[in-house]
């Protein structure tokens, strides 16, 4: 057991190299997955934001065609509002 002890103690540097590299390895792969996730997420609601603008200027040029579809129905007869019994 005590040469054992004195091994790692006069390889204490190589193992805490190597402790270390793994430590740097784990964080590594941590970091690049949130970062892809981040990404993703990211993408897709700039996408969504274009998508978004997009359908709103659609929608703005559309509206002459719908003013238009509006000012063509037919109303038989004037529009009358009647408020209270005794109106006529």
């Amino acid at each position: 057991m005590r040469i054992f002890f004195r091994w790692i103690r006069k390889q204490s540097y190589l193992l805490l190299a190597i402790f270390l590299f793994g430590l740097s390895v784990n964080q590594v792969m941590r970091f690049h997955l949130y970062q892809h996730s981040f990404y993703v997420q990211s993408s897709i609601g700039f996408y969504r934001n274009i998508d978004q603008w997009k359908a709103d200027i659609d929608y703005y040029f559309g509206l002459k065609e719908e003013n238009d579809r509006f000012g063509n129905i037919s109303v038989s007869g004037p529009l009358t509002l009647s408020f209270g019994a005794n109106s006529s």
